[in-house]
């Protein structure tokens, strides 16, 4: 295929992976809180949401999808592991600060008292990699994607 094709494909899917996780934020607020109270919520959660996918997107999902094209390996379940990690470890990074450089044990604490939210992240970033993948290949389908 041409390369404005294979470039096609990696827009659509930095587009996808960021839509995905905003998507997934949007329906748990619609399901959990009070929206009536302030209707500003929903798309304001929708665009932070987005802006942070589109960055870890750019950022480390389009550069680990074309790794993955180079190698080989551009299948499901490697984007999604890299998803899983790409949602994970930023946030671990920025939130833990500088408990995840000392010996004492105080990062593990950390990473142990925030599981259920760095599950949520991972998650997210796994949706959002699977959303790169389906959309790369809905342009460009695998026996043109693994070509050049």
């Amino acid at each position: 295929m041409t390369r404005d094709r294979i470039w096609t494909a990696y827009v659509a899917g930095i587009l996808a992976s960021a839509a995905a996780p905003a998507l997934c934020i949007v329906a748990w607020i619609l399901s959990t809180s009070e929206v009536r109270s302030d209707p500003t919520r929903v798309p304001m959660a929708f665009l932070f949401v987005f802006v942070v996918a589109l960055a870890h997107s750019v950022l480390l999902g389009a550069p680990y999808a074309a790794w993955l094209r180079r190698r080989g390996w551009f299948a499901v379940l490697p984007m999604v592991m890299g998803g899983f990690v790409a949602g994970v470890v930023p946030v671990m990074l920025i939130a833990s600060g500088a408990s995840l450089t000392r010996d004492d044990g105080m990062a593990l604490d950390w990473i142990v008292r925030q599981a259920k939210d760095l599950l949520l992240f991972a998650t997210l970033g796994a949706t959002g990699a699977l959303a790169f993948y389906g959309a790369f290949r809905a342009v460009q389908p695998e026996s043109a994607a693994t070509a050049g």
